[in-house]
């Protein structure tokens, strides 16, 4: 979060956020309030509202039943889905060094 209100420097911050417990925790809470962050929470039980859980989905799928004999295969593999799946334009190499 602190993050995101150092990159966006004026005016009010709004997320979208699912129901994890831990976003509702009294410090987060705190914490957004204090740098003018304003979250709005997903319905219960809405995976289908999240993006991120559909990439998740079609990674599991992607990497079931390979085995990786050490970290370096695995981000191997985690960067070919990435670079072979057309429908996402995320630079997921930068997060996996």
């Amino acid at each position: 979060m602190k993050y995101v209100r150092s990159a966006i420097t004026h005016g009010k911050v709004h997320t979208v956020i699912d129901n994890a417990r831990f976003h509702k925790t009294k410090g987060i809470q705190e914490m957004t309030d204090e740098l003018g962050i304003q979250m709005h929470f997903q319905p219960p039980h809405s995976p289908f509202l999240n993006a991120a859980e559909e990439i998740w989905r079609q990674l599991r799928e992607f990497l079931r039943g390979r085995l990786f004999f050490n970290l370096q295969r695995l981000k191997e593999a985690i960067i070919e889905f990435f670079i072979f799946n057309p429908k996402l334009n995320i630079n997921v190499a930068r997060y996996l060094t």
